[in-house]
Formats: structure tokens, C-alpha cells, sequence
């Protein structure tokens, strides 16, 4: 997953989102939210600070067609 969110990072493929933000219901609609405005699928998301959690969050990771192909191999 390291290597893939790395991998997508060098062709811009990943949006950071360093703002706290809830893991119930506000990361779901800040996903949607830019998914729907970039109509193509959009960006995965990468949220750093997270509320309540030790772990950052990945959202949409393979919400395109082409990153779930390059996900496969």
C-alpha cells in the first residue's frame, strides 16, 4: 500500500488533506464532495489528521479506472 500511495503521489494522483477532520460522516462527504466536482473519478484522499485515530485514512484509492488497473498490475 506504501508503495502504490508513493507511486500515486509522483503523478499527483493523491489530494493530502492535513485539516482534522471526523472519521463519522465528514471524511465520507468531503470524499464525495470532491469526487463529484472533478467528474472524472477524482482523487484519492489522504487524511493525515484524522479524529480519534492513530492512523491516517485513505479514501478513493481506487476510484479510476486506470488506478485500479495500475493497483493489478
Amino acid at each position: 500500500l506504501g508503495e502504490f500511495l508513493t507511486a500515486l503521489q509522483d503523478t499527483g494522483e493523491v489530494l493530502r488533506v492535513a485539516a482534522a477532520v471526523d472519521p463519522q460522516g465528514e471524511l465520507a462527504a468531503i470524499t464525495q464532495r470532491v469526487i463529484e466536482r472533478a467528474g472524472d473519478g477524482g482523487p484519492a484522499l489522504l487524511f493525515t489528521a484524522v479524529r480519534n485515530s492513530a492512523w491516517p485514512v485513505v479514501t478513493n484509492l481506487l476510484g479510476q479506472p486506470r488506478r485500479l488497473c495500475r493497483a493489478l498490475g
